[in-house]
């Protein structure tokens, strides 16, 4: 069975393809590394140096648990697998252990894997020193990247592992497929220097309403000012499946109330909106649909070139010329296409960039969501110049607003957290809703402060009251 599913604003972008998940991480899945030394029965760091100040990684999520090798150690899990994994927190002990042959009796007698994640916060771009220790089969991923694996299927010989990855300034994810393959199971960590941690808001957000959307998956929210009233488009996840369009774009007003739920109807998974010039502009998967803002009825359709294989975010500069992300990973096609005088010519290509997701205009520059790194960067619109402003770890890095003057607010659908990014890379986390929620391509009304937020999986739209503060 297959299903597409979208994500606007990762590793995954917008719309992934899932399948039934088929590859087996089996002990020989990864290398072998047994050749540590035999000590307590647990773990046993190599060398963390003496003048530099460590910290045990204690603060994981572990997802259920798996059996019967259901699961890939091959690669970054995808959306699906990620959303649907059951994350909850796990706090290991204070010497940094996580035993997961005690963590969960699920599947005793059979084999067993589970997904783990921490993050690694930093102030700036440095290298550090990761000292590690485990039982059983292990494959690490730092940021999505795949940057070890290991196999301790004897389950006494112990393990004096070490890394030293770049990490970016701002929030790193650790991530771990681990397989049982001896009667103990576990991990341990230790980063040099020790790892900061995420600040928290120093205001929350307070939630004002939440609508039902029967249906489809909320994707995507735009505010009218002219009609006083709320876009949202309804994607289908299973539009490949279904084979026709059944997606829609609802009209909801101010207080959340639904004017019309199939205000403008038979889209094909429509994703990414925006609005200029009394112009709604849609991205179905096959062609950019232009409609009225003022009666929803559609005016036109403009097909996708060759090499759009997912279009995903889309915005408008002042002109009126619309920039669209292109979420299909490193294939070799442009990852942002313009769309100007009805025509369609890729914009920006680059092998730093996988899986661009969402997308700002801001006058000089693009703000996009690197999703395949995990970044928040900005691109120059005359120079085509990419920087990065800060890491906001593994995630789909789905809606980016801007709140005053260099600070946007940004969304991690995978992790369900909306963070505030100044320029600096100052990093604070407004929302942190977990695993099982998503913050889709969400909108910001500064006059208003009003945040509103498409809940994609979850089938709502939900409006909060948030003043930013520094």
């Amino acid at each position: 069975m297959k299903i597409m599913f979208l994500i606007t604003a990762g590793i995954l972008f917008c719309c992934l393809t899932f399948s039934n998940l088929n590859v087996i991480p089996r002990a020989n899945d990864y290398s072998s590394s047994d050749t540590g030394l035999i000590t307590d029965r647990f773990y046993h760091f190599s060398g963390a140096g003496s003048s530099e100040a460590s910290e045990n990684l204690t603060d994981w999520e572990i997802s259920k648990i798996y059996t019967d090798n259901i699961i890939s150690a091959e690669s970054y899990p995808r959306f699906f697998d990620i959303y649907f994994a059951g994350f909850k927190k796990a706090k290991a002990t204070d010497d940094g252990r996580v035993d997961l042959s005690r963590n969960d009796s699920t599947g005793q007698g059979r084999s067993r894997q589970i997904y783990a994640r921490t993050f690694i916060c930093t102030g700036t771009d440095k290298a550090v020193k990761l000292a590690f220790g485990y039982f059983g089969a292990i494959r690490i991923f730092l940021n999505q990247e795949s940057v070890y694996s290991g196999n301790s299927s004897t389950g006494t010989v112990m393990h004096k592992d070490t890394l030293y990855p770049d990490l970016k300034r701002g929030i790193n994810e650790l991530f771990l497929v681990s397989a049982e393959t001896s009667g103990s199971w576990g991990f341990a960590f230790k980063s040099v220097p020790g790892s900061g941690s995420i600040s928290e808001a120093k205001k929350s957000p307070v939630k004002l309403w939440e609508t039902k959307i029967d249906g489809l998956q909320p994707e995507s929210v735009v505010y009218d000012p002219v009609n006083d009233m709320i876009y949202c488009s309804q994607y289908d996840s299973q539009y490949g499946r279904h084979g026709k369009a059944t997606g829609f774009i609802s009209r909801l007003n101010p207080d959340g109330e639904i004017s019309d739920l199939r205000w403008i109807d038979s889209l094909y998974a429509p994703a990414g909106i925006c609005l200029y010039n009394r112009k709604l502009y849609i991205l179905e998967r096959k062609t950019l649909t232009v409609a009225s803002a003022d009666n929803g009825e559609i005016i036109n359709r403009y097909p996708f070139p060759e090499g759009m294989f997912f279009p995903n975010d889309i915005v408008s500069d002042n002109a009126g010329s619309l920039y669209v992300t292109n979420s299909a990973g490193n294939t070799g096609s442009a990852d942002i296409f313009l769309f100007k005088d009805n025509h369609f010519e890729e914009w920006l290509g680059s092998d730093d960039l996988s899986g661009v997701n969402g997308i700002l205009y801001t006058g000089n520059e693009l703000v996009i969501g690197n999703s395949g790194r995990g970044l928040l960067q900005a691109v120059d619109i005359k120079t085509k110049n990419i920087r990065t402003i800060v890491s906001v770890g593994a995630s789909v890095v789905d809606g980016i607003e801007m709140t005053g003057e260099g600070r946007y607010l940004v969304s991690t659908a995978l992790t369900g957290n909306l963070y505030l990014v100044t320029e600096p890379g100052e990093i604070q986390r407004v929302i942190n809703a977990g695993s099982g929620f998503n913050i889709a391509n969400f909108a910001y009304l500064e006059d208003r402060k009003l945040l509103l937020i498409p809940t994609f999986i979850n089938g709502t739209l939900q409006a909060y009251f948030y003043e930013p503060q520094i």
